[in-house]
């Protein structure tokens, strides 16, 4: 079978484009680059289009969780005897962050809490409660949050 560069190329440049256009998924406004790509023994260069990847977003992040019924050493604890939730989340960075920052818990009851326009990050979350004695609880179990659920600008 006699196979010239020609065709050789041809072929190529339908892969990388076919690689392309499965490689893009969604996610909206991209930019794209065009990179030079030289045909061996030519020297030319034809101009190949590649798409470039969009940064992500900040979003609001949801959480929510369950009263507990317990306490760690397995005792009931009634609803009546909690006194407030804390998260405990970090970045990448390590940092941890305490919500609400300001000493205050969030008030039983409410099971859930909305972080505002957190940066897209990987973040691992836990809740604490704790009691009316003032008691913390072992922090829930973790949850984690990486960087590409977050949404595309």
């Amino acid at each position: 079978m006699d196979v010239n560069n020609n065709t050789l190329l041809k072929c190529f440049i339908m892969w990388l484009a076919t690689l392309s256009l499965c490689a893009c998924g969604g996610g909206g406004g991209g930019s794209s680059a065009t990179l030079p790509l030289t045909q061996p023994g030519s020297g030319t260069n034809p101009p190949i289009t590649v798409p470039l990847v969009s940064p992500r977003q900040p979003a609001d992040v949801q959480l929510s969780w369950t009263e507990p019924t317990t306490r760690a050493d397995n005792s009931a604890l009634a609803f009546a005897e909690i006194d407030g939730y804390q998260i405990c989340y970090t970045g990448s960075d390590g940092r941890i962050i305490l919500v609400p920052g300001d000493g205050s818990l969030i008030a039983a009851g409410q099971t859930e809490h909305t972080l505002r326009n957190l940066p897209a990050d990987t973040y691992q979350f836990n809740v604490f409660t704790y009691d009316t004695d003032g008691t913390l609880s072992p922090p829930s179990s973790t949850v984690t949050l990486s960087a590409n659920q977050f949404p595309f600008l």
